[in-house]
């Protein structure tokens, strides 16, 4: 999976980070390619305290797809929340849920 630059800006991780320090959860408008499907204007932002405040840039992101645009999914899911799985050298600790 790969992420398009939200909003075609080239700073989009700043503007990421930028909204999360100010606990601001609007999301920022960003195109999405997940193998063969591509989703335009899904909603991304970063997640989490503790796991967000950890060194370095491995941070946890909350995507909707239908943030932007109604009922928009991959398959049933309407949204994903990728964490980086922090204080978790197994990395198992972490549920699937589909």
């Amino acid at each position: 999976m790969k992420y398009g630059s939200p909003s075609d800006k080239a700073d989009w991780w700043e503007t990421l980070d930028a909204r999360h320090r100010a606990n601001d959860n609007e999301m920022v408008e960003a195109d999405l390619v997940w193998n063969t499907t591509k989703l335009a204007r899904v909603g991304v932002r970063f997640k989490g305290n503790s796991s967000y405040n950890h060194p370095g840039r491995k941070k946890p992101f909350r995507i909707d797809f239908d943030k932007f645009v109604k009922d928009q999914k991959i398959g049933d899911i309407s949204s994903l929340s990728l964490g980086n799985n922090w204080g978790d050298p197994s990395f198992v600790r972490e549920e699937l849920l589909l």
